[in-house]
């Protein structure tokens, strides 16, 4: 063997490695901690959109963490395709939002809905009042 060849061969195992293997300083999520990471990040977003999921719904709540999970097995399938025990802060953060933003858009629209059928509801209540 030439020292091309060990020199190549050496630097494929070390680009193997760092990129199986990422170290803390990559800023990397282990994919048995990602659940505790989502969760964080999906109830601070939920925060930032001045969402109180405990007025909510029972079902609502349901549907909440029905996206969590969603958002964490997505990951952990980015893992498998990637090879890796890892997966970027990065991307958990991206996917983790995104799934909480659906649900946002599905819970406005449920609740929104209850509370126009509320109104039309009050509305004909109302109109038969009158009319009596």
């Amino acid at each position: 063997m030439n020292f091309r060849t060990l020199f190549f061969t050496a630097c494929l195992i070390n680009s193997f490695v760092e990129y199986s293997f990422p170290n803390a300083s990559d800023n990397s999520i282990h994919k048995e901690n990602l659940r505790y990471t989502i969760r964080n990040i999906a109830d601070n977003y939920i925060k930032t959109k001045d969402i109180d999921l405990y007025k909510l719904p029972s079902k609502i709540q349901t549907d909440y963490e029905s996206s969590v999970t969603i958002a964490e097995n997505l990951l952990r399938e980015i893992c498998w395709e990637q090879g890796t025990l890892y997966v970027s802060y990065d991307q958990v953060e991206k996917t983790t939002k995104e799934e909480v933003e659906k649900f946002i858009k599905i819970a406005k629209n449920v609740i929104l809905k209850e509370d126009i059928d509320n109104k039309i509801n009050d509305a004909i209540c109302d109109w038969h009042i009158k009319m009596a």
